[in-house]
């Protein structure tokens, strides 16, 4: 009956030893999502010029009084970096990578563009949007409507993913 008790509890240890693993890998998980980042603010207006001004959909400002509403703004040079606010503190990520046919501001086109410094990694893909354009039939705008997807990853906290409306032109 000793024994049998001894082989009972040595069994329980080996199987309380096995799930360890398992409920660090749980607890890492939980902790990184308890990190996540709050949404991104919005990026100050002295930042905005020609060039692409991303809004995140359903999302305003903080404090709501800030205008125009532009989560995420690059230029319109292809190399140029990508503004914008996180954890309440203004951010220039260095430009990466360009995929795709299409510039900014190009005419119906798709493309990616990759942001990374040495602890943040930004990703906006852009697709042809719904025009906004005011202008009559025939005559030209100064800017292009895209939708757009934005992945934000920050070192240590769970990727984040936003979609977007992007405004690209002057």
């Amino acid at each position: 009956m000793r024994a049998k008790r001894t082989l009972l509890h040595i069994v329980a240890l080996l199987l309380a030893a096995l799930a360890i693993p398992s409920l660090i890998a749980t607890s890492a998980r939980a902790q990184a999502q308890a990190q996540a980042v709050a949404p991104p603010g919005c990026v100050a207006g002295e930042k905005l010029a020609c060039g692409c001004h991303v809004r995140v959909k359903n999302l305003a400002c903080s404090p709501s009084s800030a205008q125009p509403v532009v989560h995420f703004f690059t230029g319109l040079e292809v190399k140029d970096p990508l503004h914008l606010t996180l954890d309440g503190q203004a951010i220039e990520l260095p430009h990466k990578t360009h995929r795709g046919n299409s510039v900014k501001g190009d005419k119906r086109g798709r493309w990616i563009d990759e942001y990374a410094s040495e602890r943040i990694q930004a990703r906006i893909s852009y697709a042809p949007g719904t025009s906004s354009c005011a202008k009559t039939k025939g005559e030209s705008c100064e800017y292009t409507d895209y939708k757009a997807e934005v992945r934000v990853q920050q070192a240590g906290r769970a990727p984040q993913t936003f979609q977007a409306i992007a405004m690209c032109g002057c």
